[in-house]
């Protein structure tokens, strides 16, 4: 656990900060050099909208699920400074402020999300990465082998468990690499690309967190996160059946 790189006189900088900003900066430029052909509104007006819809979604289901905390403290339902953002509110969020962007703009849609495909695999491998130096998504205690090692929780306390993190690490950046490789191959079509390795992201996810030993929200004996998890997958399976249609009408 690294949860601190470095202390200065006024403030802390954590590490999960700063390497989700690096996952940030790396995709809007990655999204760039896709783009580069295009003219810069086009792709920075998506990011905004994106950006913008992923802070309220990922808002408002954090305030609903601890909802029994906020209704009591209500001065503190728009300090989003404090922290308190919801990793699936946020992700429903940005696709939806995309999708309103290219309502708005009257621009096409799919061919925007096939430009932002890359970015979901390699946010989500900075996002595992950012877990692991600061001890969330840890996994539950096991025995000794190959994929497990003495990892602590989130307290610091020390046990052999399941490496998660360096699992999702290393699933999500093959996800990124088959990305590459499958636009390289020029198979992509109209926004293919964007439901296929967005829902091999969260197939992977959910997979990964069969093994999690971190607190989560329950609905009978399964993580909250698992469902929401298949949720995405399955609609990203129609999302890929609508983008075929829609290059087949083209």
């Amino acid at each position: 656990m690294y949860p601190i790189l470095a202390r200065t006189r006024w403030f802390f900088i954590y590490s999960y900060t700063v390497v989700l900003a690096l996952g940030l900066l790396v995709s809007v430029g990655l999204i760039y050099w896709q783009g580069r052909k295009t003219a810069v509104s086009v792709w920075l007006d998506g990011i905004l909208f994106g950006l913008a819809g992923s802070l309220i979604g990922g808002r408002i289901i954090f305030l609903i699920l601890e909802w029994g905390y906020y209704s009591e403290r209500g001065e503190g339902i728009g300090n989003l400074w404090q922290g308190g953002l919801n990793f699936h509110g946020a992700v429903i969020g940005a696709f939806l402020g995309v999708l309103i962007g290219a309502r708005v703009q009257k621009r096409q849609f799919f061919p925007f999300l096939q430009q932002i495909s890359l970015t979901v695999p390699l946010l989500f491998l900075f996002g595992w990465g950012a877990c692991w130096l600061e001890g969330c998504a840890y996994g539950v205690e096991t025995t000794l082998g190959p994929f497990s090692a003495n990892l602590p929780d989130h307290l610091g306390i020390f046990a052999v468990r399941y490496q998660t993190q360096l699992a999702g690490m290393l699933l999500s950046g093959l996800i990124f690499l088959f990305g590459l490789w499958f636009m390289n191959k020029s198979l992509t079509i109209n926004g293919r690309i964007f439901p296929i390795l967005t829902g091999l992201s969260f197939l992977n996810h959910a997979l990964i967190s069969l093994l999690r030993g971190d607190e989560a929200f329950l609905i009978s004996t399964v993580r909250l996160d698992i469902i929401l998890n298949l949720g995405i997958v399955v609609f990203c399976l129609i999302l890929l059946q609508y983008g075929r249609g829609a290059h087949d009408n083209r």
